[in-house]
């Protein structure tokens, strides 16, 4: 379990994305994402403000990861 702010935001990026892949944007809620992380959405929300601004932040999160893999392989 990541012990620090920072890493606690990543991880919710990281199996946020993997279940926006699995079931589309449409489908994803903050209470199954809340479920497979084994948190409350009450602590997911205190790090994200809203379900837009976590989606946002998990697009955003991801193409970052994507330009360094491309970064790297120069």
């Amino acid at each position: 379990m990541p012990n620090t702010y920072s890493q606690q935001e990543t991880h919710i990026l990281e199996e946020g994305f993997n279940a926006i892949m699995r079931t589309g944007v449409k489908s994803f809620t903050v209470e199954s994402l809340a479920g497979r992380l084994g948190m409350s959405k009450k602590t997911i929300y205190k790090y994200f403000l809203s379900k837009e601004k976590l989606v946002r932040k998990i697009a955003m999160f991801m193409t970052s990861q994507v330009e360094q893999m491309f970064n790297t392989r120069k």
